[in-house]
């Protein structure tokens, strides 16, 4: 996301989470592999146990019930995926 400063985005927001600050920001193949969407936003979230619990952004919000390792819950336009 350092690449969209200044250009798109006057700073790197946070996440407003304090454990979890980071975003990922996915653009092209890697991106189209995930429902076809153009980017994504992921937000990797995990517990004290070893899981792989996230939540992620498509502009596309073609999110599947299931998928990328357990059940998907949607949250307004996001979706947390339980792993």
């Amino acid at each position: 996301m350092d690449e969209l400063v200044p250009s798109l985005l006057p700073t790197v927001p946070s996440t407003g989470m304090g454990a979890y600050p980071s975003y990922m920001y996915l653009v092209g193949d890697e991106a189209r592999a995930w429902g076809g969407n153009a980017w994504i936003l992921q937000v990797y979230c995990p517990g004290p146990v070893k899981n792989f619990d996230t939540f992620l952004y498509f502009p596309n919000l073609n999110y599947p019930k299931e998928g990328y390792g357990g059940l998907i819950e949607r949250v307004g336009d996001w979706a947390y995926v339980h792993e």
